[in-house]
């Protein structure tokens, strides 16, 4: 997994929606690679930030300051198989402002009329 420079990391994931349109406990117990350097157990009651297109979503590390894109990966059966981690970042003190940064990039790309 790479874990990239917080401001590359938004410009990679800027096309994702806000979460709330997914049901995430399919996931319960899966592990995956967190950009913090350690192994989670997926839960259902962890951050997700934003979803992202093709089974992708950024988790919030519970230690406050890592994200991590996860990719869950299917089987021909249509049977989830895995969660793997494509990239991560660290925000440390700066995890607010990279929300609000995320959610600006966002709308300035719905804005026709808005330079970028």
């Amino acid at each position: 997994m790479n874990v990239l420079d917080p401001r590359e990391f938004g410009r990679l994931t800027a096309e994702g929606r806000p979460c709330g349109h997914y049901d995430f406990s399919l996931y319960h117990g899966l592990r995956f690679d967190c950009a913090c350097g350690e192994t989670h157990d997926f839960k259902p009651w962890m951050e997700i930030v934003n979803e992202l297109p093709l089974f992708r979503f950024i988790v919030a590390c519970p230690d406050g300051v890592h994200l991590t894109v996860v990719k869950a990966r299917w089987n021909r059966d249509e049977n989830l198989r895995e969660l793997v981690a494509e990239m991560g970042t660290a925000l440390p003190h700066r995890r607010a402002a990279f929300m609000e940064h995320q959610q600006g990039v966002v709308g300035r790309r719905s804005d026709p009329g808005s330079e970028e």
